[in-house]
């Protein structure tokens, strides 16, 4: 009697796997009934060999191929086209101007402007802290948050901003910041250094600093430099 109504349980479970699918893994196979083209969607089957289907839209990209239909110069832009190989759709995208061309005399040999250095602070430089350290104790920290230049005659001001952020006698400590200031040139040289020493301020309180280098060498504004700021020990 047991053993009849174990095989009635299994027939009847066997049934039950059959109608719901309980334990049958679908692997579906794909039939392409129409083939997609970048301006319409194709149609494929995908039918599992228990009888199970569904259909899906399929979608093909745009093939575009570059052609470079107008050339940059330093003035002005160029234009780029793009077209697809298959339907012809178009788009165009602007090319940026190129670089100038110097000669050695320092002007542009295509547009005649006259090259234009740089003066820069490593990036890195903004979020460091600087130090200035009197006799083994630390007396101020600062950082630099923002600086800017001008020439004038070959003659160059920097334009520096720094915020406080520490002072050994405390917060309302008005302790100066003072910082090592060091000037390279496009090789690499030092060609000034000297120490920076801003007004008296407090703790998270922002001081400006302008000043002008007294460089070894005379600065030509047409020149690339770079300038790099250090803790100052006395």
């Amino acid at each position: 009697m047991k053993l009849k109504n174990l095989v009635i349980f299994a027939v009847i479970y066997a049934m039950f796997l059959s109608l719901c699918g309980c334990g049958h893994v679908h692997d579906y196979k794909e039939t392409v009934i129409t083939e997609p083209t970048c301006t319409s969607d194709g149609l494929s089957e995908f039918k599992c060999e228990c009888g199970e289907s569904y259909t899906e839209k399929t979608k093909k990209e745009h093939e575009y191929e570059s052609n470079l239909i107008k050339e940059p110069t330093c003035q002005k832009t160029g234009q780029m086209e793009y077209k697809c190989k298959s339907c012809g759709d178009t788009y165009t995208e602007v090319v940026e101007k190129s670089s100038h061309t110097y000669g050695s005399n320092k002007y542009c040999t295509v547009c005649g402007a006259k090259k234009v250095g740089s003066v820069k602070l490593p990036s890195t430089s903004y979020g460091n802290t600087y130090d200035y350290i009197r006799y083994g104790t630390v007396v101020s920290t600062c950082k630099i948050t923002d600086l800017s230049y001008e020439w004038k005659y070959n003659t160059l001001t920097l334009y520096i901003t720094g915020k406080k952020i520490y002072d050994y006698a405390g917060d309302t400590g008005d302790n100066v910041c003072s910082l090592l200031f060091i000037m390279y040139d496009s090789h690499g040289n030092i060609i000034c250094s000297d120490q920076l020493m801003t007004q008296h301020v407090i703790v998270n309180e922002t001081f400006k600093y302008y000043y002008v280098p007294t460089p070894t060498v005379l600065l030509d504004e047409t020149e690339d430099y770079r300038i790099e700021f250090r803790d100052y020990t006395v």
